[in-house]
Order: C-alpha cells, then sequence, then structure tokens
C-alpha cells in the first residue's frame, strides 16, 4: 500500500518494489499471486458474514448490525465506533 510504502526505511525492500520485479520477471507467478490476492481478499462479502466476525469479536450482533449499517458496510470502520475510538 502507498501508506506502507512511505513508512518503509528502505525503499529498495519495499512491497511495491517486490510486486514490480515479479511482474517483470515471472509474468506467471506474478498473475496467479494477483489471482489468489484478489479471490481471498477482494470478494464481497455478505453483511451476515461481517456481523458474524463482530460477533466472533465480542460484540452482540445487534450492535454490530447497527454500526455496519451506520458504516455504510465498512468493518473497519464499524469496529472503530463499536470500541468507541
Amino acid at each position: 500500500s502507498l501508506s506502507l510504502s512511505l513508512c518503509v526505511s528502505c525503499p529498495d525492500s519495499s512491497p511495491s518494489l517486490q510486486v514490480a520485479n515479479m511482474y517483470k520477471s515471472d509474468i506467471e507467478l506474478f498473475t496467479q499471486t494477483a489471482r489468489f490476492w484478489t479471490d481471498t481478499y477482494a470478494q464481497e462479502q455478505s453483511q451476515d458474514e461481517v456481523i458474524g466476525r463482530l460477533v466472533d469479536m465480542g460484540f452482540d450482533a445487534e450492535s454490530a448490525a447497527k454500526a455496519l449499517n451506520d458504516c455504510n458496510g465498512d468493518e473497519s470502520a464499524a469496529v472503530n465506533m463499536l470500541l468507541g475510538m
């Protein structure tokens, strides 16, 4: 991510550089890795799944659903709201 890249003290080892090098040196591995990350982390999840994770964190389902709704489905923002942050 951009913020991570800005915080890395050695730009030669930044994640962005590693991704760029993989793209240039092994496009098949790059494509396979990108597909894995997309399938794993960029799929839309149902509201019930997200509420389930919030309940697993110790919040009650009603509060979790309200916070998720108030935060337009943003799970991280909902957690912050539930924590009073």
